[in-house]
C-alpha cells in the first residue's frame, strides 16, 4: 500500500482489494483500487500509465472489469426518465459508488436499476432511508439484490464500463495465457462474442491480441473473460492495440467457421 502512496494518485479512493499474484498465475501481487467516481479513476489511469512509461514499465495499469466487491442494492419502481445518473445522485448522501438503470421490457412495465455502495453498514442505513423516497416521479423501492440480479447487473455494468473506457477499439489484449494456448484455440474462444478479424500470438511473453470486426464484440468479450480460466490460468482481457512485432501472425486472418461461411470467404 506504500507503494500505491509513492505514485501520489489524485481523487478519492474508496476501497483498495489486494490480490496475490499466484491465484492469478502472474509473477507479482495486483492491486485492485476503487475511486469515488469514474473520472477520477479515468485520471489516475492517466497518470499511472504515464508513470509506467517514465519507470521502463517497471509496472502496469488499466481498468478492472468483472464482479464488483462492493454491496448491492436493487431499486424497483423507477419511472422512465430516472438515468443511472440520476440514481446515483439520489443515494449520493449514503455512499453510492455507481448506479445502473436497466429500461423496461414493455410499455406496461417498470424499469429498475442497481445502487452499488461502500459498505454493507451504507447499504443497511440506504435501505431504511431511501424505502419510499422519491427519486424520479415515483416514489421506488430499496431491498437487497439477488444473487442472480446482482450477476445481470454487474456483467452488464461491466460491458458499459469497458465501452465508455475505449469506444472505437477493436483490439483486444488476453494476456496470461498458457504456453499452450494458440491462435486456433483463442479465436474459438472469443469467436462466440463475434466475429473475429485476425489473432496473434507471443508465446514468449505470455499474451495475444485479438482483432474482432466490431466494437461491440471486444466490449462483450472483454466484460465476458476478464478474469476466467482458459487451461487452468486465469487470463487477463482487456482493451489493445495492434498486433505486436514479437507475436506469431496467421498468413491469413483467422475467423471462425460460420463467420467465415456468412463472409463467402472475404477475409
Amino acid at each position: 500500500m506504500r507503494y500505491l502512496a509513492n505514485l501520489k494518485l489524485q481523487g478519492s479512493i474508496v476501497r483498495v482489494h489486494r490480490v496475490e499474484g499466484k491465484l492469478l498465475g502472474a509473477a507479482s501481487d495486483v492491486l485492485h483500487v476503487c475511486f469515488r467516481s469514474h473520472a477520477q479513476a479515468a485520471n489516475a489511469l492517466e497518470s499511472l500509465q504515464s508513470q509506467s512509461a517514465r519507470l521502463a514499465g517497471a509496472f502496469s495499469a488499466s481498468w478492472v472489469f468483472g464482479q464488483s466487491l462492493t454491496p448491492c442494492l436493487a431499486v424497483g419502481n423507477l419511472s422512465a426518465d430516472v438515468t443511472g445518473a440520476a440514481l446515483q445522485d439520489g443515494f449520493q448522501a449514503h455512499g453510492a459508488l455507481n448506479a445502473l438503470v436497466v429500461p423496461a421490457a414493455a410499455a406496461s412495465d417498470v424499469a429498475c436499476g442497481f445502487v452499488w455502495l461502500e459498505s454493507e453498514d451504507e447499504a443497511q442505513r440506504a435501505i431504511k432511508a431511501m424505502k419510499g423516497a422519491r427519486v424520479g416521479q415515483w416514489p421506488i423501492n430499496v431491498v437487497w439484490a439477488a444473487s442472480q440480479q446482482r450477476a445481470d447487473a454487474e456483467a452488464e455494468m461491466a460491458r458499459m464500463m469497458a465501452d465508455r473506457a475505449d469506444p472505437d477499439n477493436t483490439y483486444v489484449y488476453v494476456g496470461n495465457l498458457s504456453q499452450q494456448v494458440g491462435e486456433a484455440e483463442l479465436v474459438r474462444v472469443f469467436a462466440r462474442f463475434g466475429a473475429v478479424h485476425s489473432v496473434a500470438r507471443a508465446r514468449a511473453l505470455d499474451f495475444g491480441v485479438v482483432r474482432f470486426l466490431q466494437h461491440g464484440a471486444a466490449v462483450a468479450a472483454i466484460a465476458g473473460l476478464n478474469g476466467a480460466f482458459l487451461r487452468e490460468r486465469a487470463v487477463i482481457v482487456k482493451w489493445g492495440s495492434a498486433a505486436p512485432a514479437a507475436a506469431t501472425v496467421a498468413a491469413e486472418p483467422m475467423v471462425a467457421p460460420a463467420v467465415a461461411r456468412a463472409l463467402g470467404g472475404a477475409l
